[in-house]
């Protein structure tokens, strides 16, 4: 069921309950006044990829049975966050990722798109609780990415 992401005009504290109940993103309103919603937990993982890179990777998966789960764009950082779900990963990964320039953060505290962050938005916004698993953002950088190992 495709649900819509709410509008822009939509309070930092109705936006964070659309992640946490639609979504069923860990997000929180960060504290100490700065207006971001971040999201945690260590259930969760971001893989970030330069943008030419993450819109292969969007593409792949969008190809084959599967899909693509939520990704934002940082202008600042010139990066895509795909947001996926932990699970195992084969010790050699790290190199294949680092030859094509992506990282992965576990268990850690990650900025969500908020109308207050113009520099980060949405590529694929999340519509409901669907993440990709972490290895199949993996397979699709292996497929998209020339120097890597497939």
């Amino acid at each position: 069921m495709y649900v819509a992401v709410p509008p822009w005009e939509t309070t930092l504290e109705e936006l964070c309950d659309y992640y946490r109940e639609v979504c069923g993103i860990p997000a929180f309103v960060s504290a100490g006044g700065v207006n971001t919603i971040r999201a945690s937990g260590d259930d969760f993982c971001v893989v970030t990829t330069p943008p030419h890179l993450g819109a292969a990777v969007q593409r792949r998966m969008d190809e084959v049975p599967g899909r693509c789960g939520p990704v934002s764009s940082s202008a600042l950082s010139g990066r895509w966050m795909f947001l996926a779900r932990v699970g195992p990963l084969e010790t050699c990964a790290d190199l294949e990722l680092a030859a094509a320039n992506v990282g992965i953060t576990d268990a850690a505290t990650f900025p969500l798109p908020t109308p207050s962050t113009a520099h980060r938005t949405w590529v694929v916004p999340p519509t409901d609780t669907y993440l990709p698993t972490r290895d199949w953002i993996v397979d699709a950088i292996r497929w998209c990415h020339p120097r890597t190992h497939r």
